[in-house]
């Protein structure tokens, strides 16, 4: 750089403004001290040294604060930061999963909605915002879970903009999280007519694939279907379950043994009944699908990936949507295992015990089986047995045909239909008054009465 000419300076030297001495345009330069040992030097663009003078003074006062509040001297633009800082430092820095999370979500949503702002121009408030704006793009409405996570994304990637002296530091950021479509909270799995048909489906899919290689993933496939529909386990559960961890009970039900490293911690599983043959049939398939002796260890291949296939067969049976419109997953068979196990009467406690959740979670999720699926369970009586509004509607039929010495008082208290009897017309159970009061050509005999 040639020598400086002209040398003005202004507040008491923390503006310095020259000429380079090998520039003959004759514009003006300028060195600006900002304290700390922060300095930068700005051409002023203009030859006129009065112009020169004002625009370094305004330049000073718009970088003094920032120097002050340790921030780079020129501000960066987001995508300028996400791309070229940010995402380098997370493939040097986090697994390949985070890495994946945060340059997908960063790609389709991250981005587009700070569009492309200054970083240290970031508030609060346009965080918060976040939820909102993600609520309203586009037609499927993002669970709390996943936006809790999204905003963890940001909040991560700004605490090391904070670091990295991009931006000031920001308080604590509190995303308030919008309730998210009510079916969300209800999980649905394929009801029985839904589950009959898949699995007559699976029978002949399992052998309409492209070629060899693709029938037999479609078998394995088929077999992890009916091993997560059998035993309510999540998939990292499956994948970490070894053939040296299921044992067989005298009633040929699998007792597995939940590896330590998966979300609850190791525990016991009871399958249903008819998952021995379907675990047999798995093994043969493993026998031939080039896994090295480690990998077949396991009941699944470590790294394979069943879900693209799982959808496939969803897709082809016409069961891809849940009642609430969002596709299902491999993990809609697990909600499938506790569904019917309620449906069947089983404790919420003992569901949960072998699922490896709580009753609480049980109550939150599936509590929309109840009563829908067991309508005949809470309103029938057992088989063989009468229910009191047709008993005392076959005894009034008796007594009106079985002569004076029908003892029909003595024969409804003995019954415990005291309370029907006093409530002829049904004020207290309404549903019952056609029953109660019928006419007489409508009463039924014993023999024709129903439950």
């Amino acid at each position: 750089m040639g020598h400086q000419q002209d040398t003005v300076k202004l507040m008491g030297g923390a503006i310095v403004l020259y000429k380079r001495g090998d520039n003959n345009d004759g514009t003006w330069q300028a060195r600006l001290e900002l304290g700390g040992g922060k300095r930068t030097r700005r051409s002023l663009k203009t030859a006129d040294q009065a112009g020169a003078e004002r625009a370094a003074l305004e330049l000073y006062s718009k970088l003094k604060p920032r120097a002050d509040a340790d921030m780079p001297l020129n501000s960066i633009k987001f995508d300028e930061f996400w791309d070229k800082r940010w995402i380098p430092w997370v493939e040097k820095n986090l697994s390949i999963h985070r890495q994946r999370l945060h340059d997908g979500t960063g790609k389709r949503y991250i981005k587009p909605y700070f569009d492309n702002c200054a970083v240290d121009k970031i508030t609060v408030q346009k965080v918060e915002n976040y939820v909102g704006w993600r609520r309203d793009k586009g037609t499927k409405r993002p669970a709390q879970k996943t936006l809790l996570m999204e905003t963890g994304l940001i909040r991560q990637a700004l605490d090391q903009a904070v670091r990295w002296s991009l931006c000031p530091v920001m308080p604590r950021i509190k995303v308030p999280l919008l309730k998210t479509d009510p079916n969300r909270a209800k999980r649905f799995g394929f009801d029985a007519d839904e589950w009959f048909k898949l699995a007559q489906h699976m029978d002949d899919w399992q052998h309409g694939g492209q070629h060899k290689l693709h029938n037999h993933q479609r078998q394995i496939v088929r077999c992890l279907v009916w091993f997560y529909y059998l035993t309510g386990m999540r998939p990292r559960e499956a994948a970490l379950c070894k053939w040296g961890d299921v044992k067989w009970t005298r009633d040929g039900l699998a007792k597995i043994t939940v590896m330590n490293e998966t979300k609850t911690g190791t525990r016991i599983v009871f399958s249903q009944p008819g998952l021995k043959p379907y675990l047999q049939e798995l093994e043969n398939l493993r026998k031939d699908d080039g896994s090295t002796e480690e990998e077949k260890l396991f009941l699944f291949k470590p790294g394979w990936d069943p879900h693209h296939t799982f959808r496939n067969l969803l897709t082809e049976a016409e069961l891809l949507k849940g009642p609430d419109g969002h596709d299902r997953t491999i993990y809609s068979l697990r909600h499938t295992y506790i569904t019917d196990r309620l449906t069947n009467g089983k404790h919420h406690a003992d569901i949960a015990r072998n699922c490896g959740t709580s009753v609480t979670q049980i109550h939150k999720h599936y509590d929309h089986v109840l009563p829908e699926h067991r309508v005949k369970e809470l309103t029938g009586y057992p088989e063989g047995e009468w229910d009191p509004a047709t008993i005392l509607a076959a005894l009034r039929f008796a007594k009106q045909n079985g002569g004076e010495d029908f003892d029909f008082d003595a024969l409804v208290k003995s019954a415990g239909l005291a309370e029907l009897e006093n409530d002829p017309w049904g004020d207290k159970h309404p549903a019952l008054r056609r029953v109660l009061q019928p006419d007489e050509s409508d009463l039924p005999s014993p023999s024709s009465a129903t439950a």
